[in-house]
């Protein structure tokens, strides 16, 4: 089992400006807002997306419990409302994460042009998904944002 630290998870070298932390309220996002926040990271949005069926790539179950979580840290909630991902008939994994990920990415570009958003990154908490992270990692260079 790997331990991780607040020093481990946040770069000496993170970018100035305003983060987004993925959020879903469950353990992981949870403990990757913590090691942001720790780690002397301007988060500034939570932003949850809230799958309407099954998912390759967010967590699934009570997200709707997010906004209590972001309301107790005193940090805004993007909250994004994709249309069914079909997830369970799904053929090709790869193609189905990457169709998943296309919301989130429109909700990060509206973010970026915000006149009061400064986007430098975002966190995350796929801390042991290759699937995820990968994926993740694109479309932050994609948005030439850090993660």
């Amino acid at each position: 089992m790997t331990t991780y630290t607040a020093a481990a998870e946040v770069p000496g070298a993170a970018r100035e400006g305003d983060w987004v932390s993925l959020f879903s309220g469950g353990k992981d996002s949870s403990w990757a807002l913590y090691c942001a926040l720790d780690g002397g990271l301007n988060v500034t949005r939570l932003l949850t997306v809230h799958p309407q069926g099954d998912s390759y790539m967010y967590h699934v179950p009570q997200t709707r419990l997010a906004r209590l979580a972001a309301e107790s840290v005193g940090i805004e909630l993007v909250e994004v409302e994709p249309d069914d991902f079909e997830a369970e008939s799904t053929v090709d994994s790869g193609a189905q994460g990457d169709a998943e990920l296309e919301p989130l990415e429109a909700a990060l570009r509206d973010l970026r042009s915000a006149p009061d958003v400064d986007l430098a990154g975002v966190t995350a908490g796929a801390v042991e998904s290759e699937y995820q992270t990968s994926r993740i990692e694109g479309m932050c260079d994609r948005l030439g944002i850090d993660l």
